[in-house]
């Protein structure tokens, strides 16, 4: 058990998750790193003990194979381990070139239960934990696909859109508490999962990306997007006629 001030970065093997980790490392934070491949997840823990010289142990999850109690246990057993959690930031999801449209029962189920029903249950159990201590900051991903509903990536834009819904809930909730709940609207960012597309606007860097957003998680930031020139970007597209939206491929 440690008392000192921790940050919990959950899909920190690659993407934003990984510069995530980095971020709050620097910033001297105790970290526990957690994703589904724990050969990665070494890597990064070995790396940030020598550069940052910081504590970091690791702590593999799947969102999609998790089940309800083995969240629970997760989140409990990081409570216990290290109490002053202060820092969560939710970076995993999944995306797939086979959502589109009605997409088939296993892959919808999947899709869903990793952006959205893993999700809010992790951020549900680290609230309530650090409500009953001094309060943090939770922070989960989004994207721009949640305000721009389109035929591809169908299931994951509204299961993204759900994810934010429930954190305006929460923040309401919580709006008394030292507790913050947050949501990035992420466009574009320069990752594996972006490489060798053709992109309508610039990609961020994960490491900029990043920055922002643990710069925002000790602010009263609620709901937002980063890169901040998708806002009214997506305000124009979410009032184009149909006849003009529907012939937009994006």
């Amino acid at each position: 058990m440690s008392d000192k001030k921790t940050a919990v970065v959950i899909g920190a093997s690659s993407g934003v998750g990984r510069a995530m980790a980095r971020e709050l490392a620097y910033r001297g934070y105790r970290l526990v790193l957690v994703a589904r491949d724990r050969a990665e997840l070494d890597i990064l823990a070995g790396d940030l003990r020598i550069r940052a010289k910081v504590e970091a142990v690791v702590s593999p999850l799947d969102l999609a194979a998790a089940t309800t109690s083995g969240i629970q246990e997760f989140v409990a057993r990081c409570a216990a381990d290290h109490p002053a959690i202060e820092r969560v930031a939710i970076t995993a999801g999944q995306v797939s070139d086979d959502d589109q449209g009605p997409t088939p029962l296993p892959l919808l189920e999947s899709i869903v239960k990793t952006n959205y029903l893993a999700v809010i249950e992790l951020v549900a159990g680290f609230a309530r934990h650090m409500e009953q201590h001094a309060g943090g900051t939770i922070a989960v991903c989004s994207s721009i696909a949640a305000a721009t509903p389109r035929g591809r990536n169908t299931v994951y834009s509204s299961a993204k859109a759900g994810l934010e819904t429930y954190c305006r809930g929460l923040q309401h909730h919580y709006r008394d508490t030292p507790v913050r709940i947050q949501a990035f609207a992420l466009g574009y960012v320069d990752t594996a999962m972006s490489f060798g597309q053709k992109l309508l606007f610039p990609a961020a860097s994960a490491e900029d990306t990043a920055r922002y957003m643990a710069d925002k998680m000790s602010t009263d930031f609620r709901v937002g997007f980063y890169p901040r020139f998708w806002r009214p970007i997506v305000m124009v597209l979410a009032h184009l006629p149909w006849g003009v939206y529907k012939r937009m491929k994006f």
